[in-house]
Formats: C-alpha cells, structure tokens, sequence
C-alpha cells in the first residue's frame, strides 16, 4: 500500500487538513492529494466494487513525516470561517456613516 491508498482505506473523503498534511508528505500540493481521491473513488465505482472488501493484511506504518505533517497542523489553532459580507469596523468611515458632519 501506498500512503495515499492507506489514508484512503481509513477515509474516502479526507477533509482538507488530512489532505493538507498528506501533501506535505508526498512533496505533492493538496489540489493533486484531492485529485487523487476522487480519481480513486471514481475507478472504484467503475469497477463495481464501491467498498472493496480486502483480506486483512499488517499494513505498513505511516512514515514519520506523515505523522510530524500532521500532528502540526493539528496543532494550529482553527481558522474563523469566512463570510461574504462583513460588517464594517468600529470607527471606520462606513460604519459612522453620516455622523462625520
């Protein structure tokens, strides 16, 4: 097994920071990693076999960089989720509006 193919028998759809720390890796962006998944997920479903059932085999240990990648970005506080529309600071010239006369 690869490190893709065991992240993948884990979890078929990583989220973002799974990808992220399996980019960092591979030496590959988390665009090619997302790719990857869906490439996969894509010839599985092709095949027939949506949730292949293997023979239970010792699996090959994550490398350590895989490890390091990802317990850091674990590690990082979560990032506020953006809107479309924010609303204007205190004391901007769009939030005092017509109070500057």
């Amino acid at each position: 097994f690869t490190l893709l193919e065991q992240s993948y028998a884990r979890e078929r759809y990583p989220l973002l920071e799974a990808r992220t720390a399996l980019a960092e890796a591979l030496n590959l962006t988390a665009h090619q990693v997302h790719q990857w998944f869906v490439n996969k997920r894509q010839r599985e479903a092709a095949s027939g076999s949506e949730a292949p059932q293997r023979k239970a085999k010792k699996s090959k240990p994550l490398p350590p960089a895989a490890h390091q990648a990802l317990a850091a970005h674990q590690a990082q506080p979560p990032q506020q989720p953006r809107t479309h529309a924010q609303p204007p600071a205190a004391g901007s010239e769009k939030a005092l509006g017509d109070e500057r006369d």
